[in-house]
């Protein structure tokens, strides 16, 4: 579900100067129609992140930017992981088997 800036604004309790910056600063990137701004369930989810590491963890907004950076890379990270898991899955057994040895051994598993 899409949200309106005044329905963020409202469920967030920021200010509109307070999310204005975080946009301008990439925390959070809505889309724009002319003058309507958009914001998707996956803004609404770094919006919710951002209100907590500042109100709840008193993060400061030179710290904001790392975390937001090493979230975004986890979770490429965990959708490569599924990537190749999948990929895994696709190779004929005997292929599959050995490399998942190889895996285990290389990560001192084996």
């Amino acid at each position: 579900m899409r949200r309106s800036l005044d329905q963020v604004l409202a469920e967030f309790e920021i200010s509109r100067q307070e999310l204005e910056l975080w946009i301008e600063e990439s925390w959070v990137l809505p889309e724009r129609e002319g003058e309507d701004i958009a914001f998707d369930e996956i803004d609404v989810a770094r919006l919710r992140l951002i209100a907590e590491l500042r109100r709840d963890l008193a993060v400061n907004d030179e710290a904001v930017p790392l975390i937001l950076h090493l979230i975004d890379e986890l979770h490429l990270l965990r959708n490569c992981l599924a990537a190749l898991g999948n990929a895994l899955d696709e190779l004929p057994a005997e292929h599959r088997n050995r490399l998942q040895r190889l895996i285990a051994d290389s990560l001192g598993q084996g």
